[in-house]
């Protein structure tokens, strides 16, 4: 399976962002225009804790509203390959701020029932996030 689309609401800058992907996308923007987070949410969510039930956002992670109301954190990753489309949907709450993970359709509807956890395994597997520190 391939990511083919990502999907970003409230998360740090990025009031909402939906990303189509090529077999190679390129981000290019001018500095202080979301691409770190771009890359930090797919680290939380297909890294090495996005799995642990105790994964948390930081209390920066949560998109401030002009009137400085902090708003749900919301990132669909759709997948392709195989004939069939998946799409896995993480969400937080500046409440609790925890991470929490489900199988969607295509509408955003849970799925019914929820496939076994080893399938959000195998999802990460299959796209190793590369976090790189550059040292200036």
């Amino acid at each position: 399976m391939r990511l083919k689309r990502i999907r970003i609401e409230n998360f740090r800058g990025l009031s909402r962002l939906e990303l189509d992907l090529d077999d190679v996308t390129v981000l290019i923007a001018e500095n202080n225009h979301g691409k770190s987070s771009v890359f930090d949410v797919l680290g939380l969510c297909l890294g090495p804790r996005a799995t642990a039930p105790d994964t948390k956002f930081r209390v920066g992670d949560f998109h401030r509203t002009g009137s400085g109301v902090l708003g749900h954190i919301r990132v669909v990753l759709s997948f392709e390959g195989g004939g069939i489309d998946t799409h896995v949907e993480f969400s937080g709450s500046p409440d609790d701020r925890l991470l929490r993970r489900r199988f969607v359709d295509a509408d955003g509807v849970a799925l019914d029932p929820q496939p076994d956890a080893t399938e959000l395994e195998h999802l990460r597997a299959q796209h190793p996030v590369l976090l790189l520190s550059l040292i200036h």
